[in-house]
Parts: C-alpha cells; sequence; structure tokens
C-alpha cells in the first residue's frame, strides 16, 4: 500500500509504509533498552560573559580548526542528488526499513519528510520509514550511536560539532540540513502603534542597551558574542532565564525575547498581536544550519546507495514544500501530534521558515558547505562552548 493515508484516525490504522512511533512509546523502548536521555549536547557552561572567551584573534582559531577539526570530517553533500534532478534508481531486492528521529514531537517541524513520505518518494525508491518522534529530554544523537536510530535530525547544527569535538567523539556525519540559515532572532514589540497593526519599525542589537533580553538557558552565549561583535559593554543588556515562556513581552517583564523566527511570532499573530519585530543572529555572524540529518559514519560507509535513495526522496519533499505550501500544509496536519496547531498556524511558519530553508550560503537547497560549518566550530571556540580542537593532542 502507497503512502497516501499514512494515518487514518477514523480506524485508528498506520500504513505499512511508515511507522509513527510516539514520544511515549520511544521513552519506554529506550528504557527497557537501558538507553539514557540528555537534554542536549553542550558543553556546560561555567559562565555566560567575556571572562571566557578565548582571547586568540578569530582568524586564528578559524585556522586551528580548519586543522584539527575540520568539517569535511563531519559533514558531506555526497549523499544529495543534484536539485530538481531526476534520478533513476534500479529496484530493491526487497524494501528496506530506515529508522529516523524526528527533532521534536511530530509537528510542523522538518515538514518536507512528511510531504516526501505522503506522495509516495520513499517508497518509489524502496525505502519503508519509520519516524520516530523527539521530545523533552530526548537526544537523537545519542539515539542514533546505541543503533537504535539509522538517522537522526537535530535542531541546532552545532550539536554535531559538540559530540565530535568531545573527549567521546561518536563518529558524527551531517548529510543534509533543511534550515540552511540560523533561524535565531532577537523579538520585540513596538508599544508605539496598536498591536493589531504590523510595525515599520525596525531594531538592531543597539537598541538593547539597558534593557532587558530573555532567553533560553542555552542561548546565554549570544549577548556576549553581541557585545564583543559590535563593541558594546559586556553588560550592555540585562539576561533573564526565561525559557520558552510565550506572551512574556506583552507583560513587559522583558523588553527583548530571543526566539525562533518561524515560532513565536504566528502564535503571537494568532492572538492579534502584529507589532512584533525583530533582527537576526545570523545577520551579525553567528550562523549556523539547523534541523540537520546526521548518521554514523560507519552507517554512511556500509549504505551509500540507501542514503542516496533516502536523500533523492527528501530532497523531492523539500522541493514539493518550496513550491505548493499549500500542498505541504494539508499534508502536514495529518501527521501531527501536536494538537495546539492548526493548518493556519502550520501555513504561517512555512512563510516565516521559507527563507532559512532558501538559505544564503550560496548552495541549493538541503546542501552544506565546509565554510559555514568551519566558521560556527570557530565560534563555539571562542566562546567557550567546547574547548579549542587542539585539546586532542594532548
Amino acid at each position: 500500500m502507497r503512502a497516501s493515508k499514512i494515518l487514518d484516525r477514523s480506524r485508528g490504522t498506520i500504513s505499512a509504509n511508515v511507522f509513527l512511533v510516539p514520544f511515549s512509546n520511544l521513552l519506554r523502548a529506550a528504557c527497557a533498552c537501558g538507553i539514557v536521555f540528555v537534554a542536549g549536547c553542550s558543553k556546560p557552561e561555567d559562565g555566560d560573559g567575556l571572562a571566557d572567551i578565548d582571547s586568540r584573534p578569530y582568524e586564528e582559531i578559524l585556522e586551528e580548526v580548519e586543522t584539527d577539526l575540520p568539517a569535511g570530517d563531519y559533514m558531506t553533500n555526497d549523499f544529495l542528488p543534484e536539485f530538481g534532478e531526476v534520478v533513476e534508481f534500479p529496484p530493491l531486492a526487497e524494501k528496506q526499513t530506515l529508522r529516523l528521529g524526528m527533532p521534536w514531537i511530530l509537528n510542523d517541524q522538518f515538514a518536507a519528510v512528511y510531504v516526501a513520505i505522503e506522495k509516495g518518494y520513499f517508497d518509489e525508491v524502496g525505502i519503508e520509514l519509520e519516524l520516530r518522534s523527539g521530545g523533552p529530554g530526548i537526544d537523537h544523537l545519542k539515539t542514533l550511536s546505541s543503533g537504535f536510530l539509522d538517522l537522526a535530525t537535530t535542531s541546532h547544527g552545532k550539536n554535531v560539532i559538540l559530540v565530535e569535538n568531545s573527549a567521546t567523539p561518536m563518529g558524527l556525519m551531517a548529510i543534509a540540513a533543511f534550515q540552511k540559515d540560523n533561524p535565531y532572532a532577537i523579538m520585540a514589540l513596538d508599544f508605539d502603534v496598536p498591536q493589531d497593526q504590523v510595525t515599520e519599525k525596525k531594531i538592531t542589537p543597539y537598541d538593547m542597551v539597558g534593557k532587558k533580553l530573555g532567553v533560553g538557558v542555552d542561548d546565554r552565549k549570544y549577548p556576549p558574542f553581541l557585545a564583543r561583535k559590535l563593541g558594546l559593554p559586556e553588560d550592555f543588556v540585562k539576561v533573564q532565564n526565561t525559557g520558552n515562556a510565550q506572551f512574556i513581552l506583552q507583560s513587559r517583564v522583558i523588553d527583548f525575547r530571543g526566539v525562533w523566527i518561524q515560532n513565536e511570532p504566528r502564535y503571537l499573530e494568532r492572538q492579534g498581536i502584529r507589532n512584533w519585530t525583530h533582527f537576526m543572529l545570523k545577520d551579525y555572524g553567528w550562523n549556523q544550519y539547523c534541523d540537520v540529518v546526521v548518521v554514523t559514519k560507519q552507517f554512511a560507509e556500509e549504505n551509500s546507495d540507501l542514503l542516496k535513495r533516502f536523500c533523492y526522496a527528501l530532497s523531492r519533499g523539500v522541493e514539493d514544500w518550496l513550491n505548493d505550501p499549500e500542498e505541504a500544509v494539508d499534508i502536514t496536519v495529518g501527521f501531527m501530534e501536536d494538537g495546539d496547531l492548526d493548518p493556519v498556524l502550520v501555513k504561517r511558519r512555512f512563510e516565516l521558515e521559507r527563507a532559512q530553508v532558501v538559505g544564503t550560503d550560496g548552495t541549493a537547497p538541503l546542501q552544506m558547505t565546509e565554510k559555514r560549518w568551519n566558521e560556527l566550530a570557530a565560534i563555539l571556540v571562542q566562546y567557550g562552548i567546547t574547548e579549542a580542537p587542539s585539546h586532542k593532542k594532548q
């Protein structure tokens, strides 16, 4: 049976070609196998200011990264087709199952996967795709190394670098990136216009001087990055850990908030709040790939043809996601475990996310450059998020 009917809610059946494994089932199964999940791959941070910054010039750190932690060791475009290319694969003797760990519970993140499933692209290349939900406390890079998955999707490309530059690298290989630009934004509300009106006000990091910024615990390095980048005082903005608290800007407890651009604005707009404004972190030099598909090097070496088939099906899903977002919305809604999302919210996400999927690195969708990976690694070293790669030689 083709994957056009993935989940029939009226009968509770699941297509033979796709398995949707909920977060709760994944957690129970993992615990039974003795797998321990961690909240993230980030190195614990001792400080959030400039004191723990590597004092060397960025160019010197980048040169070290290119020598001792080159991106070519943990990323490749070799499995991706030319975008829009038609590829004919010889039939397989039997369908091959691939288990893909999704970045979160099945919502509208990385929806091109759903499009490729629903339109039969994986089926056509002989792949039976099993989706494994993510969720709180699940790090699919860890489950990947345990053999519980064949492929994993990590929301932040930096996680690949942090793992591979750690004392216990796992031999990871990034093979595609759905979001080719960093979606992280600093957002504010313009209280000089009615909340139901779109503001024309533009903001920059300089507008944050003396104000309060709410961020997640993993985002506290962004203010010192901006401070050093722009020559601002270390304490130019008061940073507070607000986690994922929505609508906190309206209360004026904080003045600015760090968000993913495709998320917070659409929820504000659903409440009739349209006077939001923002600037993108990537525009000040911190760019990274997000929603990155990762495998182990061993799996890549042993399953090259299978990964080429997977990437071809995925690229067709991304192409359709870009060309027909209305269809992509309809397909995505049928997959989601997140009941808070509706077609209007999903469509708005796709509109806000499109620029990140197209990207600015000069390559086609899903493709990556060693240059951007190396630049990100140098930033992570410079701001004490990971150690200098030369430490592994000592």
